[in-house]
């Protein structure tokens, strides 16, 4: 994993604590896109593997480049089925528990209506 410096967020035309805002504001709407769905993901992914030098990380761009990305999404110029080029996880097991075989304790009836009624042990009933 490359790490990098976080980038300036540029545009010297607006207030500094604007433009900090704003490069925040537009990280964070990267980070979203990414979470949203896998094809968002690899849409990214793709850009960044094109234009940015492979650097997925949206701290390692600017925010003219972070500005770009969504502005070629919305112009469609990235394409949204993309195929995920990393090995897929494997799928977990089914959260389901698995049917145990058991036999009954000796002395233990198999048949829960062989079992004796209602016990009574001091302020308890055990059914």
């Amino acid at each position: 994993v490359d790490s990098c410096a976080p980038m300036s967020p540029e545009p010297a035309s607006i207030s500094s604590s604007d433009a900090d805002a704003t490069y925040k504001e537009l990280i964070l709407r990267v980070k979203q896109w990414q979470r949203a769905t896998r094809p968002n993901r690899l849409q990214w992914h793709h850009f960044c593997d094109a234009f940015g030098g492979g650097k997925r990380d949206p701290l390692c761009h600017d925010a003219p480049f972070l500005l770009q990305f969504f502005d070629a999404v919305a112009k469609d110029q990235i394409p949204n089925d993309l195929e995920d080029d990393a090995p897929q996880k494997p799928k977990p097991k089914s959260a389901r528990p698995q049917q145990l075989n058991w036999e009954p304790a000796a002395g233990v009836p198999a048949d829960p209506q062989e079992l004796p009624g209602p016990v009574e042990t001091g302020n308890f009933v055990l059914l």
